[in-house]
């Protein structure tokens, strides 16, 4: 992060706000979820509070790692079953979510899964993953201070 880029702190209730916004979202389309993918670490938080949200205990756990490495890493495996909605704090460039996209496809068995939907709390207009929910919409390069950043 740059000296001088801008850093936009975002409060717990903010954070809620964006989740249930994402739940509306999902609602308003029919969409029912059956398992919920935390991206760890900084969407672990907004999945749980979806996760009680929609009244589903069904929430698993995946590391990313794309920052400061050659290669993707992941760790920990999932027990997903039906829709799928995975959870991240933000959607920056959307490598994260390209690369959980390829690991799904990966891992899972054509058929084994239903529909798989993803979702931050926030979305820069620049990433490159443009499929999803989101609470923010962001456009230019403002640092997100999440309160579990702090």
């Amino acid at each position: 992060m740059a000296e001088s880029t801008e850093l936009k702190h975002l409060s717990w209730d903010e954070v809620t706000e964006c989740c249930k916004s994402i739940l509306d979202q999902l609602k308003s389309e029919g969409i029912v979820i059956d398992t919920i993918l935390g991206i760890a670490r900084g969407g672990m938080v907004p999945a749980t509070i979806m996760s009680y949200s929609l009244e589903k205990p069904r929430m698993e756990m995946l590391g990313v790692r794309t920052r400061e490495v050659e290669s993707t890493e992941f760790y920990g495996h999932s027990n997903l079953f039906g829709n799928v909605l995975v959870v991240d704090d933000i959607n920056d460039s959307g490598r994260t979510f390209k690369e959980v996209s390829e690991y799904l496809a990966q891992h899972f068995e054509r058929g084994e899964l239903g529909e798989i939907y993803y979702s931050a709390c926030v979305r820069r207009q620049s990433s490159q993953w443009q499929d999803g929910y989101y609470g923010i919409e962001h456009e230019g390069d403002a640092w997100y201070v999440f309160p579990w950043d702090k």
